[in-house]
C-alpha cells in the first residue's frame, strides 16, 4: 500500500498510471519497481520500491520557487535486522556462593495439599 501525505497523488511507473494514492501495489516479491509520485503544486518524486514492503508513506513537499529542480529522486532503504550489541553488566554487591536461605522467605506451598 503506498500513501501520500496529502493524499491523493498520482502514482505511475513507465508512464503508466497505476492510480490515485493511497493506492496498493501489487508487486512479486523479490521485484523493484521505478515509480513517479505526482501531484500539482509538489515535487515530482520518484521512489524505488520492492515486493514485500510493508505499507509505505511518502511526504510530499510542496513546489520549489523558479529555477530550482522540480524532480527529487529518492531510494527507499531494504529494512535491515539489528542484531542488539550486548551490554557490559553493571558491577553490584558481590553475591554468595552455594545455596543462600533467608528466613524471611516464605514456601507459599509448603503447606498446600
Amino acid at each position: 500500500m503506498l500513501e501520500t501525505d496529502p493524499p491523493t497523488a498520482t502514482v505511475q511507473r513507465d508512464g503508466r498510471d497505476l492510480g490515485d494514492t493511497p493506492v496498493p501495489l501489487l508487486i512479486p516479491r523479490g521485484e523493484r519497481w521505478t515509480i513517479d509520485v505526482v501531484k500539482a503544486g509538489y515535487v515530482t518524486r520518484t521512489v524505488t520500491v520492492v515486493g514485500g514492503q510493508p505499507s509505505l508513506t511518502l511526504h510530499l513537499v510542496p513546489s520549489p520557487s523558479r529555477g530550482e529542480s522540480r524532480r527529487q529522486p529518492v531510494a527507499i532503504p531494504q529494512p535491515q535486522s539489528l542484531t542488539p550489541t550486548p551490554q557490559p553488566l553493571a558491577p553490584g554487591p558481590a553475591r554468595p556462593r552455594g545455596r543462600a536461605y533467608s528466613p524471611d522467605l516464605d514456601d507459599p506451598w509448603a503447606n498446600r495439599r
